[in-house]
Formats: structure tokens, sequence, C-alpha cells
């Protein structure tokens, strides 16, 4: 049987047509409002990705800025052009005004700003950044002449290749120093004592008026030193002097100051004085001869000449502090010492403790096949100058090795800041530690670990290679004396900055 089909009204028709449009218009208005929502999620999304970009970029210019202040302590910043961190992401630094010296720790100021599109991440940072000791953080320094071929050097090297950039130690202007009432509080020191912590500003305007990175007057007639205090008795190793405090490497402050017409450089550990350094404004041009040198470090030199044998070179703003020393502390004998008193030669020694040879001026040292585990010291005068001939002649021959081990005193090579050092034969001789000497003569197969200064000269030098090591670098032995600590950029602190960059 066919069932009956009941025909459908108009009415009916256009309920169903009005229901179907109804749901097709909340589809509709679903869909349009998920689209937005997903627009501004996706969009939020973005803004989140560029603001991360932004503040990455930001911390790459923190660190980059603590790059370039490591190279050059009076860096500006980026001077207001910003420099690419990847693509469309890009960062700037912006000095504020404040201090800043070559020589001397200072605080500085940065506004670091990375920006991606409209994002940006701002950052108000504060360094305390130390220009350190040049010769702290070298494989070898030669504050003279120097000459030699086939050379291997592992580590940063410098040459001292200019006048003008050295500064004696003054052991006879530190008890003055220290007598001086205006280094006694720290209120009429910054008073009364010239601080080398100008501005920016100030810096450039003095050295448009024709004076140097140090307030000196730039073609000024030096003041001779001829009327500082009298030098006391050069101490002998009968009656050695009373070892100075060591310095403390935690907060050693240092200061420039004038006095009897001479611009000192002052080494102080609270009210104590520990070192007082003169510029030494004598000298002639020194002469550099070398080649092979196998050197991926860079030489730090003063001049302007560029050596064809570097494969990367810095000239450096820094002045050159000679290390002072006091060597009184090595005569009374004990068990990481052994001292040879007047003993000339000596041949086929191994022995665990650091020797130490008292010799009076004029008298060689020959010494063939020993092993002197904890480093060899040759006695000097503090107030040795080590401008003049050497001492004592030190003459090598055999096989040797000096320092390296554990049971003599810490991190001492050779430390004769008065003697010359030449080598006979062509066996290999190994140096492990500081090595201060007053020069470097007619030496084959040397092989130096650690941090060498060569006081005068180096000259003739062949077939020998000088490698930095870091740990030793960072701990000298307490006898010596240095005008700066290690370099270094330490942040102090990082806060968020939500105000608009000063105008450049």
């Amino acid at each position: 049987m066919i069932p009956k089909l009941t025909p459908v009204s108009a009415d009916q028709n256009g309920s169903v047509l009005l229901l179907a449009l109804l749901v097709t218009g909340m589809i509709a208005t679903l869909a349009l409002s998920f689209a937005s929502s997903m627009g501004t999620q996706i969009q939020v999304a973005r803004d989140q990705a560029a603001t991360l970009h932004a503040d990455f970029a930001a911390q790459s210019g923190l660190e980059y800025a603590q790059r370039r202040l490591m190279m050059d302590p009076l860096w500006d910043g980026t001077l207001g052009a910003p420099l690419l961190y990847s693509e469309g992401i890009t960062f700037s630094v912006i000095r504020l005004e404040g201090e800043g010296s070559l020589v001397m720790p200072t605080e500085v100021a940065l506004l670091v700003e990375g920006n991606q599109s409209a994002s940006k991440a701002r950052f108000e940072t504060r360094l305390h950044v130390n220009p350190g000791d040049p010769l702290l953080d070298k494989a070898v320094s030669v504050l003279g002449n120097v000459s030699g071929s086939n050379i291997k050097i592992d580590g940063d090297y410098l040459l001292l290749d200019a006048k003008g950039w050295l500064w004696d130690f003054r052991l006879d202007l530190i008890s003055d120093v220290q007598a001086d009432a205006r280094l006694k509080d720290a209120g009429e020191r910054e008073k009364q004592v010239k601080m080398d912590t100008r501005t920016h500003a100030t810096r450039n305007a003095d050295i448009s008026r024709g004076y140097d990175s140090d307030g000196v007057k730039r073609g000024a007639t030096p003041a001779t030193p001829a009327t500082p205090a009298t030098p006391a008795t050069p101490a002998t190793p009968a009656t050695p002097a009373t070892p100075a405090t060591p310095a403390s490497p935690s907060t050693p402050a240092v200061l420039t100051a004038t006095m009897e017409d001479l611009l000192l450089h002052i080494r102080k550990q609270q009210y104590n004085v520990e070192g007082v350094w003169a510029r030494n404004n004598v000298g002639e041009e020194t002469f550099v001869s070398l080649d092979r040198i196998d050197a991926p470090g860079a030489l730090h030199n003063f001049s302007e000449t560029l050596y064809s044998w570097a494969q990367n070179q810095v000239q450096e703003k820094q002045p050159v502090h000679v290390p002072g020393w006091d060597f009184s502390g090595y005569l009374s004998p004990n068990s990481k010492i052994r001292i040879f008193d007047h003993i000339t030669d000596v041949a086929d020694l191994d022995i665990e403790e650091t020797a130490v040879f008292l010799l009076n001026p004029g008298q060689d040292l020959n010494l063939q096949n020993v092993n002197f585990g904890g480093g060899l010291v040759v006695w000097s005068e503090t107030d040795y100058d080590q401008a003049g001939d050497p001492r004592n002649p030190i003459q090598l021959s055999g096989s040797n090795s000096f320092g390296g081990r554990s049971n003599g005193l810490k991190n001492i090579g050779i430390l004769a800041p008065g003697s010359s050092l030449s080598v006979v034969g062509s066996s290999r001789h190994l140096v492990s530690g500081y090595t201060v000497l007053h020069s470097l003569t007619q030496v084959r197969r040397f092989q130096h670990r650690g941090v060498l200064i060569i006081l005068n000269s180096a000259t003739n030098v062949f077939d020998s290679s000088f490698q930095f090591d870091p740990v030793i670098g960072q701990s000298p032995p307490d006898t010596l004396t240095f005008f700066g600590d290690l370099p270094g950029v330490r942040v102090e602190m990082v806060i968020e900055s939500f105000d608009a960059p000063p105008p450049l």
C-alpha cells in the first residue's frame, strides 16, 4: 500500500528557511570570532617572540660591551649606530657620562638596547672595569730590544717598541708618599690628590689642549727627578730590609698624584702604599728584529709599526709599569727554600725546594743539568736599576728545568731581575711559573710556560717557545709588586629601563 504524502504548507517552508539562515549565521559568526581570536593569538605570539629576540639582542649587546671594554676601557659604545644581531634584530650600547681610565679601575654605566621591529628591551647596567696590568696576561713581555728567529708563542705577547710608555718602580719615593697627609684620609685625598677619573668631555678637552691620557702636557720638558728624598742605603743579603706587606688582590686602590713635579702612579691597600711608579723619560728607541714567528695570539706594541710576522696586532694605549720586588723573605731557610751562599757552579742536582742564590755583584752563576722543582731565585737589591748592566750573568748548559713542582714556593720559574741569562749548547731548558729577568742573550731551545717578563732586552733568541698559563697568571709570587691585577670586566648591576635613552 503506498503511503499518502501530506503536502507541506508555505508556512512550514518559511520556518525551515529561517532556521537554516540562523544556523548558518551562527556558524559564520563563530568562524569569524575564531579567525579573529587566532589572529590575535598569532600576533601575541609574534610580539612575544619579538620581545624575546629583543631581550636576547640586549643581552648580546651587554656581552659585546664587556669584550670591548676589556680591549679598551675608554670605549664609548656604538655611538648611536645599532649593530646587527640577526636579520631584522639589532642592539646598541650607549656609555653614560662618568669616569674612565686607561690605568685605574673604574665604574662604567651603560644603557644597552635590543630591537626587533617595534619591540625593545632596554637595560641599565653598571660594570667594574679593571684595565689591569698588561704584564700579567702575556706569555712574554720584553721592555727593550728584541731579536731572534723560529719562535713559537702561545698567547698574547708585548713588545715595548716606543719611548714614553715605561714607568719605573720607585722604592725611594714610597716612604715620602706614605707620609703624605693627602693620602691619609679618603675625603682629603679626593680633594687634594689629582685622581685620573675624568669624564669623556674633560678628557677630550684635555687632549685638545695638548695633554696626554695621563694629564701630562705633550711636548713639555719633563721634570727631572733630581730632588726626591734620598734613597735608602741598598740592602745586602746580611741586612735585608723588612719585607713589605703582600698586596691583597681584593680591593687595591690605584691613583695618580703629583709630587715634587713628578706625576706618580700609586698602588694602595687601605692606608698602606704598596708601590710608587714614575714615568721613565730617558732611553732610546728600541729595535725589533724577528722572523719565523708562530704566534696566533695578539702582539701588543706601542709604535705605529706594522710587523709582517704578527698575525694579530694591537697598539697599546696603557703604560707599562716595571714590577717591584723584595727578596728579603727568601733569606731565611725553611722546608721550601734551599739557600746557596756564594756558590757559583752547580751541576747534576735535582731538588724539590726553591733554590735561592746569594751572589756578589759581578759573580757568574753556571748551572748544568739541574732540576730545581721549586724554581730559581737569584737575589737582587730592591732598588736595582734594570736599565743598567746585569748584576749577575746566568749561564745554562746541559739540560735544565726550573719550577713546576709543588714542594717549593708556588709559581716561581726564575726570579732574577738583576741577571742576564744565556745558553751554551743545544739541549732543551724548561721553565714553569713567573720569570723576571734583566735580559736574555744567546738563548736556544728555551721553553717557558707561565708569565715571562724581560726588563731590559732579549736578543739572539732562537728555536724557543713561550706559553701563557692563566692559572699561573692569576697567582704571582707575593715578593713581586705589580701596578695592577689581571685585566677584567665585572657586571655589578643590571636593571630594566623604561626611560627613553639620552640624546647623543
